[in-house]
């Protein structure tokens, strides 16, 4: 359980990361993006399947046994909806946004019956019987009656949770996760829900499922815990599940608690229960939904490329059939004005084209690979199966074909660089070893040193002379390079599995895993490591980039935004920023100031711009200031808007306290470019809130202002 201090500086720092769009602060502003045709959500009823993807909404036939999982409609929707559920006849799509529609099968006719708005941006959805539930963030979760699908109304608000992420409900019980403490319980009771409980979690989960009147948690660990409610115990723990790996992903039947799956990102399936069956599957799980009263299929798995396996649970979780996308990427690597990407056709170059980002294809058929990298005129494709790297040669603006290695290893990464396209070291990383090549005269790469590992690696980098790698034991170990030379200098031990790591010129380490980030220190001298506190309001991370110019360290955490630390006193990290708009962003790639986030949807492309000159020329927000601050009775709140864009229809402006608590909201008008009023309109006239930190939170069109207060009394 966290105690009161660590909540204090979780909420803390995830409400300071509102500062990055302080004027005068560097900032990373969208440029443009490129979108994927592929399942990014899915929804269940007996015998139906929905699969959302950008653009379309695609009815699967869930009743009738065949190898492939057969289409019985395809229908046309807006490319902003991301999030599907369903419940018998009623399909309810929305966007990240505030837009949610409600649709009726009526006879196999995919009928619209209404649409609702909401204030706040959309996390999750889910709809059971006539109640749909919808996580809104800091909006907490907006219950939505929908006995008239034609008319739905706005039952109630629940903003006890601090930031919901997911929501579930079976039985009597809505379980809301809560990214800054955990899951919060709510009994439903006289039509209307009240708070009943909360499960407080050292781990930030990463997925729940309800069931009759409990909840089952994931944590991106081993370690998975299911709970059980009732009005005499309260949320009572009562079964503790331990696997082998780590579990993102967890689905019960909503009638039954008997059987639980569970999913990696590593594609390992489980179900425990009756029976317990195993199945390795070849793609990351996004999304885990467990089959209610289907004589076929007992679960459904979407993978973050954008296909669906449904399964049978037997004494072998076993696959029966498959929905197959069109697969994202499995591959990018940033270049000077472009990103290269891996894809089932062959080798593509992005560039940005006007407004949007517009795909090329440079090497046709090329065989597809989850490793890529380039050293201008050169890209390397690694294949991680048989370990051999393809080689191609640019010349005059096309590509060829030109050699291949047989590097012998199981392929984990690949490095390229080289002071000029004649001078070009290759380094591959392998789970079991690293080699090292060399251009040679005669235009061919020879191998100069290699090195056996003592375990399992899962990834490296590497700055300057030093090497890191991550084993999947948790080991930290750092190699020098030279071109003939793999030497061994030194070793550590992560927390937890290491998800990626970086290394900057001066010997700072950063690892992402499951729970956070990891700064180790390695002074080349004495070979020893010293560890450094990394902010605990970072809960999860993924994919790390270190800018070594501007001294940022970039992570990707998944449904949340893309955030950075300022990396220029790696002993003192404080405020994390984040990137609004970078939701659901697993993969990044950076190149002289140009940052591009991948999801399992699309491509976006932001570019770094100093926000002293150009302002927030894009957004609908362009400022907002508080003045004075420090104040000790009142100041005034000045919110300008961007006069060559639709003023929005609403403001939603709060006033927070340092625990993350909504003290004071209120909407208003945009009804000029420029809104000035005091503190007391806000807050009332005799407020009465005591000195200390206080946060002024600006919400319009999907955007986000936070603004500190100080108020010295």
């Amino acid at each position: 359980m966290k105690d009161a201090s660590v909540i204090v500086v979780v909420i803390l720092l995830l409400l300071l990361p509102g500062t990055i769009c302080a004027t005068g602060a560097d900032q990373f502003v969208y440029q443009s993006s490129h979108s994927f045709d592929k399942a990014i959500d899915i929804a269940t009823s007996t015998d139906r399947i929905f699969v959302l993807s950008p653009g379309t909404l695609s009815i699967l036939d869930a009743a009738t046994q065949t190898p492939t999982l057969e289409r019985i409609q395809s229908i046309t929707i807006s490319k902003d909806l991301v999030h599907v559920a369903a419940f018998g006849d009623i399909v309810v799509l929305a966007s990240r946004r505030n837009l949610i529609g409600i649709y009726q099968l009526i006879e196999n006719e995919f009928v619209h019956r209404s649409d609702f708005s909401s204030l706040d941006s959309i996390a999750n959805l889910a709809l059971v019987e006539d109640l749909l539930f919808v996580a809104q963030g800091y909006g907490g979760v907006n219950v939505i009656d929908l006995s008239d699908v034609a008319n739905p109304a706005l039952r109630q608000t629940l903003t006890e949770p601090d930031y919901a992420l997911d929501v579930d409900m079976a039985g009597d019980y809505l379980f809301v996760l809560d990214v800054l403490n955990g899951v919060t319980v709510f009994s439903k009771s006289g039509g209307q829900f009240r708070y009943f409980d909360e499960i407080l979690c050292e781990t930030q989960p990463t997925d729940i499922s309800a069931f009759k009147n409990g909840v089952a948690i994931a944590f991106g660990s081993q370690r998975s815990e299911v709970w059980y409610c009732s009005e005499s115990n309260g949320a009572l723990l009562e079964r503790v599940i331990e696997t082998d790996y780590e579990v993102s992903r967890i689905a019960v039947n909503r009638e039954s608690d008997e059987i639980l799956y569970m999913a990696s990102e590593t594609g390992d399936i489980s179900s425990v229960g009756i029976v317990a069956a195993r199945s390795t599957y070849p793609h990351p799980i996004a999304k885990l939904i467990a089959i209610e009263n289907s004589s076929l299929y007992s679960l459904v798995a979407l993978d973050r490329f954008g296909n669906l396996t449904a399964f049978r649970s037997g004494q072998n979780l076993e696959s029966r059939a498959s929905y197959q996308g069109e697969a994202t990427p499995s591959a990018m690597t940033a270049t000077s004005g472009a990103l290269l990407l891996s894809t089932p056709a062959g080798i593509q170059e992005l560039t940005r084209n006007n407004t949007n980002l517009g795909p090329r294809m440079i090497i046709p058929g090329a065989a597809i690979t989850p490793i890529l990298a380039e050293s201008d005129p050169w890209l390397f494709a690694g294949a991680p199966q048989d370990g051999t790297i393809r080689i191609y040669q640019k010349d005059r603006g096309r590509w060829f074909s030109h050699s291949e290695l047989a590097s012998g290893l199981a392929l984990k990464q690949i490095f390229a660089f080289g002071a000029n396209s004649d001078e070009v070291t290759l380094i591959a990383v392998g789970e079991d070893g690293i080699v090292s090549y060399s251009l040679e005269p005669d235009d061919t790469f020879s191998l100069r040193s290699s090195i056996v590992s003592d375990g399992v690696i899962s990834g490296a980098d590497i700055s300057g002379n030093l090497m890191a790698t991550i084993y999947q034991n948790g080991k930290v170990a750092i190699y020098s390079f030279e071109v003939d030379q793999i030497t061994f200098v030194g070793a550590t031990q992560c927390v937890t599995r290491p998800r990626d790591v970086e290394i900057t010129g001066d010997g700072f380490i950063a690892i992402s895993h499951a729970t956070g980030i990891q700064i180790f220190e390695f002074d080349q001298a004495t070979n020893e490591f010293t560890e450094h506190q990394a902010p605990s309001a970072i809960s999860t991370a993924f994919d790390l980039f270190y800018d070594q110019t501007s001294r940022e360290l970039l992570f990707a955490t998944g449904p949340t935004p893309v955030r950075y630390l300022d990396f220029s006193n790696p002993t003192d990290l404080g405020t994390v920023y984040l990137i609004p708009g970078t939701e659901g962003t697993d993969q990044i790639a950076y190149s002289e100031n140009e940052l591009y986030c991948l999801s399992v949807d699309w491509i976006r492309l932001y570019k770094r711009v100093d926000q002293s000159q150009t302002g927030r020329q894009n957004s609908t927000l362009r400022d907002v200031s508080v003045a004075p601050n420090p104040f000790n009775a009142n100041t005034q709140m000045t919110i300008e808007l961007n006069p060559n864009v639709n003023l929005p229809s609403r403001l939603d402006i709060s006033f927070v306290n340092i625990l993350g608590q909504t003290l004071y909201r209120k909407e208003l008008t945009a009804n000029s470019v420029t809104l000035t009023f005091p503190l007391p309109q806000l807050i009332g006239e005799e407020p009465a809130i005591a000195s200390g930190v206080y946060f002024f939170v600006v919400r319009a069109a999907g955007e986000v202002i936070t603004r500190k207060l100080v108020l010295l009394k």
